[in-house]
């Protein structure tokens, strides 16, 4: 036979624990959007025949409740050249897509930044 003694303080019940994944997950959000706004003005930068910078300047990463996006501030022809717009069906120029390629790879990577994020945020619990 043994005994089993269960404390029922420290962070899991005083709210530290849920405060702490909270705070976590909300900035994990914040660190991949702007990696990813930033990543998106690179390639842009790189990728572009014409060179646009008043376009590159305006994507950026904000919060849109509930959560964050990356942007690009409603530009008007920002849905041209991503590929999404009426006129791409019209003309030769199908789009770059950075944004939907930036995307894919923020996903794929968004778990090695979470857990940089996450090891910050363990020693809240302590």
């Amino acid at each position: 036979m043994f005994d089993v003694t269960v404390h029922t303080s420290g962070p899991f019940f005083d709210g530290r624990a849920d405060k702490a994944a909270q705070d976590a997950s909300d900035d994990i959000a914040r660190v991949v959007s702007t990696l990813g706004a930033a990543e998106v003005r690179a390639i842009e930068n790189v990728t572009f025949k014409k060179q646009t910078p008043f376009y590159r300047v305006h994507v950026q990463a904000k919060v849109d409740p509930p959560g964050w996006k990356i942007w690009d501030q409603g530009i008007v022809y920002g849905p041209w050249l991503e590929g999404t717009g009426s006129r791409n069906r019209t003309t030769r120029f199908k789009g770059y897509m950075i944004f939907r390629r930036v995307t894919q790879r923020m996903n794929a990577r968004a778990a090695i930044i979470g857990d940089g994020v996450v090891a910050r945020f363990m020693g809240r619990m302590n």
